[in-house]
């Protein structure tokens, strides 16, 4: 990898593609190179760092009291106080000890801080959602060269599929993750229209701006089959709607609502 840091980098990319590593790969080359020692490249240009700070894994600590993702920021607050404009920050999935959407807006809050200070560095997420909020932060991603194999290249852009099913079912042979347990993909804040297919073999066609939320109702019924399809709008959406209502009975299908009006 060739690494060019002019600012703070947001890094995305599948699990084992390789973050965590040339995370303490950067950090293991800046501190050698400041010490006046040979470094693992084929050359370099290392800037006199006041401060160089890697987060990596942490844990929950009993004794204190403390639950992991106390102790996560506890560890960052320590980072953003102590970061400068000269520091090299590198911070390994900020935010995994919480749920998702809280910690997509504490992760966000945090980067936008470290961009603010101006600091070199890198931090690396699995919180897709960071990227629909209104960041500057530059973003690479960890690109795939080789099928099945080490993903180490680093490239621009962003990287939303973490291979997650693939690494468990690869590393967990004893568990099988069926198509019920797989959710959909992310339709948070698009509108869909969808089909139920009934055991009774009847139709419902529908539209939703929460299609999450119908999946999860619907699916308590084990014969029911699930079809949608995401649109540009809600009045899209109930445009398609009335349409497939209206066409789907002339093509033999039998359903179990009408249109609207």
């Amino acid at each position: 990898n060739t690494i060019k840091m002019e600012s703070l980098i947001l890094l995305t990319g599948p699990n084992g593609g390789g973050k965590s590593s040339i995370l303490r790969s950067i950090c293991a080359t800046a501190l050698l190179g400041i010490c006046g020692l040979m470094v693992p490249a084929d050359s370099a240009v290392i800037p006199h760092f006041d401060s160089i700070m890697l987060h990596m894994k942490f844990y929950d600590s009993p004794a204190d009291g403390k639950s992991s993702f106390q102790i996560e920021m506890s560890e960052i607050r320590s980072v953003v106080t102590g970061a400068s404009s000269r520091s090299l920050v590198l911070v390994d999935e900020i935010c995994r000890g919480t749920e998702m959407a809280k910690g997509t807006c504490i992760a966000g809050s945090i980067i936008e801080t470290l961009d603010g200070i101006g600091c070199l560095g890198i931090v690396s997420t699995h919180l897709h959602g960071i990227f629909d909020l209104p960041l500057t932060t530059n973003s690479k991603s960890m690109g795939t060269e080789v099928v099945d194999g080490p993903t180490w290249k680093l490239i621009d852009g962003v990287c939303r599929e973490s291979l997650a099913f693939e690494t468990a079912q690869e590393k967990v042979t004893c568990v099988v993750i069926g198509a019920r347990e797989q959710p959909p993909p992310s339709t948070i804040g698009s509108s869909s229209v969808y089909v139920l297919f009934r055991p009774d073999k009847k139709l419902y066609v529908g539209q939703t701006d929460d299609l999450v939320g119908r999946v999860r109702a619907h699916r308590s019924n084990e014969d029911m089959q699930f079809l949608y399809v995401v649109v540009p709008g809600k009045s899209v959406a109930s445009e398609l709607e009335t349409l497939l209502i209206n066409q789907l009975p002339r093509q033999g299908f039998r359903l179990v609502n009408k249109a609207d009006g």
